[in-house]
């Protein structure tokens, strides 16, 4: 099961537009974890006959999948895939697991196992999370052979335009990829108030329960609310203590490099780590950002919308927390 698909008009809308001409190197999407991004791809590829009628051709690949291999696949509706031939082109890497193995040869499917003709198509690459498939070392190359590989496709095979898209649930591998000009960079941000009541109303949550509480401290995630409703029964206490459980030893790191005072600082204002170039603040933001608590957020998002500071959902200028439960467990843990 997976959260229902709301709102993301705009963004896919957005993706359309972008997926309706050749656009020469890889849309690169990130955003926090459980924002939405699989779900957002997903639908997309679901309607992208919808979109380009039987000119469209669309793979969906879920790098993270580790045995099952038709949930690592999506095409979109109309297009077959020749599994015996994905099969075969993946055997000599499935000990990496199915959705490592589906990375690697994934142009090879495109080339090899689609039961149609390319010619004059519009065609989509989605790879979801490549980097907790890949690793953060190899991800740039992989990003630069997705380059390479729209531009060898788009000579040989004659469609009307080939796109890539490459997603990623942590801010890390910015700093690498934000060196090079083989790829665009957008973010995509959990849902807005309104969106997240729309997901929220028809979990049926108990009349007792507050929706502005469980908004402050979600943010408008759709996976952590999922995760309350299915996981905790609606425990905020359970799901509170389970999130300390995962932050207490990132607290205790911090304590041990004696980072504890520019901690302070993000919580209160996680611009704190963009303001100057204190050595320690750099050092705590490498560390929240690697954890997957801190994202940046000064880049352009799917859709162009903006993502106004909020200090109550931990939401700065160039920085936020990727859950405001982050900032309210730290504080208390430093209690």
């Amino acid at each position: 099961m997976e959260p229902p698909f709301v709102n993301r008009v705009v963004e896919l809308y957005w993706l359309r537009d972008w997926a309706s001409g050749f656009r020469y190197v890889p849309l690169y999407i990130y955003g926090p974890e459980g924002c939405g991004k699989t779900r957002l791809l997903k639908e997309f590829v679901r309607r992208f006959r919808e979109y380009f009628g039987d000119d469209g051709v669309a793979l969906y690949i879920d790098a993270t999948e580790g045995i099952d291999l038709d949930k690592a696949l999506l095409t979109s509706p109309g297009v077959e895939l020749v599994m015996d031939v994905v099969r075969g082109l993946v055997s000599g890497f499935i000990n990496e697991g199915v959705g490592r193995a589906l990375t690697r040869v994934a142009t090879l499917i495109i080339e090899k196992a689609l039961r149609t003709r390319l010619n004059g198509k519009y065609v989509l690459l989605a790879v979801d999370d490549v980097v907790k498939s890949m690793g953060i070392n190899n991800v740039e190359w992989y990003i630069k052979w997705l380059y390479e590989f729209m531009q060898k496709f788009m000579s040989e095979y004659g469609p009307r335009a080939v796109n890539v898209i490459a997603t990623t649930s942590e801010g890390e591998s910015l700093k690498l990829l934000f060196r090079h000009n083989y790829l665009v960079t957008r973010l995509i941000w959990n849902l807005n108030r309104e969106s997240f009541r729309d997901l929220y109303l028809p979990l049926k949550p108990p009349s007792w329960l507050d929706f502005d509480e469980v908004w402050t401290l979600l943010g408008g995630n759709p996976r952590a609310l999922w995760e309350l409703a299915m996981a905790f029964n609606w425990d905020l206490t359970a799901y509170r203590n389970s999130v300390v459980e995962r932050l207490a030893p990132i607290v205790d790191e911090v304590k041990g490099r004696g980072l504890v005072k520019e901690l302070i600082e993000v919580v209160n204002d996680p611009d704190a780590i963009h303001r100057d170039s204190n050595a320690r603040l750099i050092e705590l933001g490498d560390l929240l950002i690697r954890n997957n608590l801190i994202i940046y957020k000064w880049v352009s998002t799917i859709g162009n919308a903006s993502i106004p500071k909020d200090p109550e959902l931990g939401i700065g200028e160039y920085y936020a927390w990727q859950l405001p439960i982050y900032r309210a467990i730290i504080k208390q843990l430093l209690r």
